[in-house]
């Protein structure tokens, strides 16, 4: 992802914060672009024409995953590297003799997948095991002869030597090499305040072993090891606020994902694959009745890869806990929806024709809805959550506070009707150079009532708003629960002094202190 980013940037970073962030991303959405390219390929590949063409287009038309396309983040990278090695691995053991050359392919792209996330490291071995089960079952291999006695051991050693080793390979040499610039001390200090800076969290034996790896290790897996022990820390219960329904959990919700993938994406794709996944027993059962076992073989065969590795990400997922909004089962979707596509065109019942037309039909109602939400995908809810105002009762994203919506509050401020003004967001981040323009203050932690109540305009974001009404309502003693209630809960109190409150767009509410009174939107549930 920095790699990328540097590369947007090109010579020395000039001009301001704003413009800099979008010079760096300005090859995301080309990563973007190719993970609809080998998505729409891996299906076409597998189940035709009709059925490649939507799985690119759905993705490109869905909200939840068009937003994320211009983030610097790196679940678009992720998900890009992961569709990429399962495709590789899917196309390297389809038939009866294994491509060694592709799974060395698929290993090196799951390399990248590491590289980008650290999520893909634990899941590492989900897709060896997916990748080992493929190998056993493909039949004959170029190996030795002598190896056939024991099928499972020789699929596991050729599974180690061409998908493990390749990926574990790629890891240690981006790492050096991205590192390699950065002078030894240097990188070694930013190591140190990194393990140093413990929060709210305690050491546990996971942190010590984290890091204590960062002390020892080579420095571009050094490197990596601490930014695992700051990935462990806000990982553990009551690290970070779960928001569902109006509530907040530090351990989180188990059915978070598939309630948010139900309120995110379109109606009709909800619809579609809903309903594809309720019908496929019927249709597996159907087909095994008019004696199409063999064809029941084959739809197995074809979307095992990318449904084994879709469920198994959701399910890691979803035991995780951490509900920090849709694009981290990026990878799920993406890998649920390429197998559901390529099971359909195995056991439907629909002939050519018409299952072109049901498929054209999802993908122009899934347009209509997703149209309006041009340019607001971030806080896009579809018509079964009410859409983005009815979306707020039911979850909350973080990701709304990313810059989103800026530019209205940026704007509302020109219209010079506001007085003095402040802004709370969560993270704390306002474009610096737009904030000293307006003369906009960022309210940093920690809030009073008595300071927040001084101005006379406050912006502050729906992510904050809802997240602390859950949040004082909440019961529960985590550190970093407590810390946010002293430092950010006293920012309640301008809904007491505001005279009248306003909506800027869907990402954040106006409190006019001292104003004339008037009838806003209620901000309570």
């Amino acid at each position: 992802m920095k790699v990328l980013g540097a590369a947007g940037l090109g010579a020395a970073p000039a001009g301001t914060a704003i413009e800099t962030v979008r010079r760096a991303r300005r090859l995301f959405p080309v990563v973007f672009g190719a993970l609809l390219l080998v998505t729409g390929l891996w299906v076409r590949a597998r189940a035709g024409a009709a059925c490649g063409a939507f799985a690119a287009g759905i993705l490109l038309i869905e909200p939840s995953f068009r937003s994320s396309s211009g983030i610097v983040h790196t679940d678009v990278l992720l998900t890009f590297f992961l569709v990429s090695a399962a495709a590789a691995l899917d196309r390297s053991t389809r038939g009866r003799r294994v491509s060694v050359v592709g799974l060395v392919l698929s290993g090196l792209l799951y390399g990248g997948a590491l590289v980008s996330k650290y999520s893909a490291l634990p899941f590492l071995a989900a897709f060896a095991g997916v990748a080992w089960l493929r190998v056993a079952a493909a039949g004959r291999s170029p190996v030795s002869r002598a190896l056939r006695a024991g099928p499972l051991a020789r699929a596991a050693a050729l599974t180690a030597v061409t998908v493990v080793t390749p990926a574990l390979a790629t890891l240690v040499a981006v790492q050096q090499a991205v590192t390699g610039p950065t002078p030894p001390e240097a990188l070694r200090a930013a190591i140190r305040r990194s393990i140093a800076d413990r929060g709210f969290h305690p050491r546990t034996s996971a942190t010590e072993l984290l890091s204590t790896a960062a002390e020892r290790l080579p420095r571009g897996l050094a490197a990596y090891a601490a930014g695992l022990e700051w990935v462990e820390k806000g990982s553990r219960p009551g690290g970070r606020l779960n928001y569902l329904f109006g509530e907040v959990s530090g351990d989180g919700f188990l059915l978070y994902f598939p309630v948010a993938l139900a309120l995110k994406m379109t109606t009709a794709t909800v619809a579609f694959f809903g309903l594809a996944l309720l019908a496929a027993p019927g249709l597996v059962v159907r087909a095994l009745r008019r004696g199409r076992s063999r064809l029941v073989g084959v739809a197995c065969a074809r979307t095992f890869v990318p449904l084994t590795l879709g469920l198994a990400y959701f399910v890691l997922a979803m035991a995780a806990r951490l509900n920090i909004g849709v694009r981290h089962v990026m990878p799920a979707t993406a890998l649920l929806v390429v197998g559901v596509l390529i099971g359909l065109r195995a056991v439907s019942p629909f002939r050519p024709r018409a299952r072109a037309l049901l498929l054209a039909a999802t993908a122009l109602l899934a347009a209509v809805e997703a149209g309006p939400a041009w340019g607001r995908e971030t806080s896009f809810g579809n018509v079964i959550a009410g859409g983005a105002r009815g979306l707020r009762g039911k979850l909350s994203d973080s990701n709304v506070d990313w810059g989103a919506g800026q530019g209205r509050m940026f704007e509302r401020v020109r219209r010079g009707d506001l007085g003095r003004v402040a802004a709370l967001t969560f993270p704390l981040w306002l474009d610096p150079d737009q904030r000293a323009q307006l003369a906009i203050d960022a309210l940093e932690a920690p809030v009073t009532a008595e300071r927040i109540c001084s101005y006379d305009s406050v912006f502050v974001s729906v992510y904050v708003w809802d997240s602390l009404e859950a949040l004082m309502r909440n019961r529960e003693t985590h550190a970093t629960f407590e810390s946010l209630r002293r430092s950010y809960g006293p920012a309640l109190a301008v809904r007491g002094c505001a005279a009248a409150v306003e909506e800027v767009g869907p990402e954040y509410l106006l409190f006019r202190v001292g104003r004339p009174a008037a009838r806003g939107p209620s901000t309570t549930r």
